[in-house]
């Protein structure tokens, strides 16, 4: 709250025609997008949404800082389209997320940024399309996204845990065993580098969990899914909705091997 006020103090001071109008505004937007993400006020967003827009303006094509305008404006139109569900929406933030990914062109330090946001929204629109030409450009962003975020980059995981995702969507879609053997072992890397007590760890478990059941028939050593499932839903940092996800789970794969021992144990 006083981070917004002084933010708001700042664009009184930027007037219409100030040269650093649009800096002032685009901050006053994204501490206004937190405030939502606190909140969850649509009015706060709706806020947010119209100073993105007015920084826009003033960050014309040419402007060196447009792509960061485009994509704080498409992050701020997605929230919207989570709320609403709106395609004209969602419609709007892809080609806002596409212009942003045209000015980051391949060696942008934001490159990898932009194609993860863009693919995240093409799987919103999958999900309301169920166009397969969608999830595959989804595929091919999320994977030269994971490119650019080689072992030891910070968002590594993030970009594990969307790939594992639409892969997931794809296998339910056509049924082919590589995309859940990719998805697997892609998994199991996530979850080595989110150990317990990491945002993560109950989403990487969770996954890998999800992965090996459709492929229980090759099960050799299903307390390793129980285990992990087990330390996800005990997980202190992980979202509680990731952590439920890991006992409803727990709870199901237990009720389906009860005619294995171990399965028996834990039902």
């Amino acid at each position: 709250e006083e981070a917004l006020q002084m933010y708001r103090e700042a664009l009184e001071l930027c007037p219409p025609g100030h040269p650093t109008r649009d800096t002032s505004l685009g901050n006053l937007a994204s501490a206004l997008r937190s405030e939502y993400d606190r909140s969850g006020s649509m009015d706060v967003l709706e806020e947010a949404l119209q100073l993105y827009r007015e920084a826009l303006e003033l960050r014309p094509p040419g402007h060196p800082y447009r792509d960061a305008s485009l994509n704080n404006f498409a992050l701020a139109l997605s929230k919207q389209y989570d709320q609403s569900g709106s395609m004209d929406v969602l419609e709007e933030a892809l080609q806002m997320y596409r212009e942003a990914l045209e000015l980051r062109p391949p060696g942008h330090p934001r490159r990898d940024s932009s194609l993860n946001n863009l693919a995240g929204a093409l799987e919103s629109q999958y999900d309301q399309s169920g166009s397969m030409d969608v999830l595959e450009e989804a595929l091919q962003m999320y994977r030269e996204a994971l490119e650019l975020r080689p072992p030891g980059h910070p968002h590594r995981a993030s970009s594990l845990d969307s790939l594992v995702s639409a892969l997931n969507k794809q296998y339910d879609r056509l049924g082919l065993r590589s995309d859940i053997e990719e998805s697997g072992l892609l998994a199991k890397e996530m979850l080595a580098i989110c150990p317990p007590n990491h945002p993560l760890h109950a989403s990487a478990s969770l996954l890998l969990a999800k992965c090996l059941r459709r492929t229980i028939d090759s099960w050799e050593s299903p307390e390793e899914v129980f285990q992990g499932l087990k330390g996800g839903l005990s997980d202190r940092i992980s979202p509680l909705r990731d952590c439920l996800d890991c006992g409803l789970l727990w709870i199901e794969l237990a009720t389906e091997l009860r005619h294995v021992t171990l399965g028996e144990a834990y039902s």
